[in-house]
């Protein structure tokens, strides 16, 4: 296969961010493409609703149609179901589809794809996480070891000590150094002017 510089950019970021499925996130944007789904938004709309399953790390081919408003019978559907039941098993985590397809774009920076996480994980619908979870979203974004996970979840000051949200995570990671520019590029884009440039005095007061 012939890869484009646009290509090689994000199987370069879903590898350094740890996604699922990394080497097969561009044939999964293909077979997207070709099922309109980059069109309907179908998955932009199922994080940002209250229809996501509650189990979705374990759904069937036909609950993949159903979330995707696909026909079973398409052929396009079969293979992308594919890419992710590379064992065979007829089931998929479907959280890990959710994260390559929403959280790769190059143009979506690494802390909006954590909150993209926050939602794709919840089971609450209350955007909050437990620790396990957690670490699959810091895994699966900022490629944080597990361990590392777990303690960033302890150290979240929280007001229900089961769960945390991306509110409490973000503040918890700002002030950890090896996180800090994750932050500073966000504030930097805030503070854009119309014209492009960044306001030097408006910079300084906010740092």
């Amino acid at each position: 296969m012939d890869y484009t510089y646009d290509d090689c950019k994000l199987i370069t970021r879903a590898k350094e961010m740890n996604l699922p499925n990394a080497n097969a996130l561009l044939e999964v944007q293909k077979i997207r493409h070709k099922l309109k789904l980059d069109d309907s938004r179908t998955e932009e709309y199922l994080i940002n609703s209250k229809v996501l399953c509650q189990k979705c790390s374990n759904i069937t081919f036909v609950e993949f149609g159903s979330y995707l408003n696909i026909p079973c019978t398409d052929t396009l559907l079969q293979q992308l179901f594919k890419l992710y039941d590379k064992n065979s098993t007829g089931v998929i985590d479907f959280r890990e589809y959710l994260l390559g397809v929403l959280g790769l774009p190059l143009n979506r920076s690494i802390i909006e794809t954590v909150k993209i996480a926050f939602k794709i994980y919840d089971r609450t619908g209350q955007e909050k996480v437990p620790a396990e979870d957690l670490a699959k979203i810091l895994s699966h974004t900022l490629a944080m070891p597990y361990s590392e996970a777990i303690d960033t979840f302890h150290q979240i000051p929280k007001s229900e000590p089961e769960y945390t949200t991306f509110e409490q995570l973000s503040a918890t990671l700002e002030r950890k150094a090896e996180f800090a520019n994750l932050f500073a590029i966000s504030k930097e884009e805030k503070m854009k002017s119309r014209n492009g440039e960044i306001c030097p005095n408006d910079f300084k007061k906010n740092n």
